[in-house]
């Protein structure tokens, strides 16, 4: 069985190191704070199963720092016999996630460690997967990946099992400012170069945009989004769907807004790139008060972030994958 520690550094051993990368790394002049860290192993295992990514040293992990806020949901993936199905050498693992928060936020900010590879003469630089990359983002980070790690990068996608590990490194979740100062510093700048755009909002003009969230498979959906959308239109917003975008054009898009209201979901994790925004207004399912996904993705910057809680139908359970309707005279009260 496998034991679940607190952190990383109580797996540290002969067989493991800790790696830090600090804010002042991402010319955050603030401070030093450690905005990510990974665990570099030596010698260990890497238990794929359910969908689950745990590195593992002499038989310690720590779950905390590998899994988002759901935590373990299968306790049983700790009884995991580690009987080696396969083997990684030599490379950086970051498990990935089809969601595009999900990525974006927990997953991005691990090819960082892409700089602590050694560099050899043999070949690209190995980076496994297992989770991979969301449809929008895979050319993107194609073209990403070389430029964060100075070369050419081989991608190995694993498949569930237990891996034998030598010399892989393998990042924890990032402290929640760290992807807007990833986003900013590194993505942003990136996709502007290759867009030819120096100033967004002089080249290009600012922008107030109202996100939708249409046909969205986790539910949560805002059944009066119309009427919210037509109101929001009438006082200058610009109504976007993501999801019919490029990541490129998201980018921009997001780029541009100094004011941003839009249903919570994946796509609002774009204000991750909202670099002159002023005011964002989250509107969210009741079911989802105890989630703090996105507040706290901006605590660096000088932006008013409000939520607005809808409403759930009469008697309808208090789930999260529940619809919810938003009050008109609410949302009038509200702004």
């Amino acid at each position: 069985m496998l034991e679940d520690v607190a952190r990383i550094h109580l797996m540290g051993s002969d067989d493991a190191e800790v790696t830090l990368i600090t804010t002042t790394l991402l010319e955050n002049h603030a401070g030093e704070e450690p905005a990510l860290a990974a665990l570099k192993i030596k010698k260990g295992h890497l238990v794929l199963r359910d969908g689950v990514a745990l590195p593992v040293v002499r038989g310690r992990t720590a779950v905390a720092d590998y899994l988002d806020h759901d935590g373990l949901k299968s306790p049983e993936i700790l009884q995991t016999p580690l009987h080696e199905t396969g083997t990684i050498a030599g490379g950086l693992f970051v498990a990935g996630h089809q969601n595009y928060y999900h990525f974006l936020v927990y997953f991005l900010p691990g090819f960082l460690f892409l700089k602590a590879l050694p560099r050899t003469s043999q070949g690209p630089l190995a980076l496994y997967m297992s989770a991979g990359v969301p449809r929008p983002l895979q050319g993107f980070v194609e073209l990403l990946l070389p430029a964060l790690g100075g070369a050419p990068v081989s991608l190995t996608r694993l498949s569930e099992g237990v891996y034998g590990v030598a010399d892989v490194i393998f990042p924890t979740l990032p402290k929640l400012f760290a992807p807007a100062l990833i986003c900013r510093r590194i993505v942003l700048p990136f996709v502007m170069h290759r867009a030819g755009i120096k100033d967004p909002l002089r080249e290009q003009g600012a922008l107030k945009l109202f996100v939708r969230r249409d046909n969205a498979p986790g539910g949560r959906h805002l059944t009066n989004q119309k009427e919210i959308e037509a109101w929001f239109v009438a006082r200058g917003y610009t109504s976007i769907d993501p999801g019919l975008l490029t990541f490129e054009d998201q980018v921009i898009l997001f780029a541009r807004a100094t004011h941003i209201a839009g249903v919570e979901g994946a796509a609002m994790a774009n204000i991750l790139f909202a670099q002159h925004a002023q005011e964002i207004l989250l509107i969210a399912s009741p079911a989802a008060r105890k989630y703090e996904l996105f507040a706290p993705l901006l605590t660096q910057y000088n932006v008013v972030f409000k939520t607005l809680y809808g409403e759930l139908p009469p008697g309808s359970p208090k789930k999260r994958s529940a619809d919810f309707h938003l009050p008109l005279t609410l949302l009038e009260e509200t702004r």
